[in-house]
């Protein structure tokens, strides 16, 4: 934790043979114990303030790496198309996603809203998210949606056909395609 130079300075007034006075050093040694622990708990909730406000970040806010994206895919969370589901490259390698596409760790799932303006919200966050995304990125492009998931499904069965997939993943990414996922109890395989 945190120290300051205030909490170096000790007391050389405190080491006393008698046993009162053995006695009332350890509570006093309780007592400043408390006070520092506090004075460093405090300490401790200022440094972290400070990095997050230096990071532009607020309490609770998390971040990706975008050149880390893999994956964008719309998705429908309660029953709608408001939603968009992103996966991270995973720090396990894994063939066509397979386990990396199940970590919650590795993925987010971001519902934009109710309603019409809900959807375009979605399409607008998904069109400025996979035009910055690296160009190996699997992109599900709100305007060629359709023709994409059978791009996908071509491909991926082709590459079971040749054993290059495992079934496991073969059946995972099968799930993904279909719209399943486990971000979304609704949604769930």
């Amino acid at each position: 934790l945190f120290h300051s130079d205030e909490d170096s300075d000790e007391d050389d007034d405190s080491n006393s043979d008698s046993a009162a006075d053995r006695y009332d050093n350890d509570d006093d040694e309780s007592e400043s114990s408390e006070g520092e622990s506090a004075r460093q708990r405090a300490e401790f909730e200022r440094a972290e303030r400070h990095q997050r406000t230096r990071a532009g970040m607020r309490p609770g806010s998390l971040r990706w790496n975008i050149s880390e994206l893999s994956h964008v895919y719309l998705r429908r969370y309660r029953l709608r198309d408001s939603a968009l589901e992103m996966f991270f490259i995973p720090t396990a390698g894994c063939a066509f996603g397979g386990a990396g596409l199940c970590s919650s760790l590795s993925s987010l799932f971001v519902d934009f809203g109710p309603g019409y303006e809900g959807n375009v919200r979605r399409d607008n966050a998904a069109n400025s998210i996979m035009k910055r995304a690296p160009a190996q990125t699997v992109k599900q492009w709100p305007e060629r949606s359709g023709q994409f998931l059978h791009e996908q499904l071509r491909s991926l069965t082709m590459a079971w056909v040749k054993g290059r997939v495992t079934n496991f993943d073969y059946l995972m990414s099968l799930n993904v395609l279909a719209g399943r996922s486990y971000n979304d109890l609704c949604q769930y395989p």
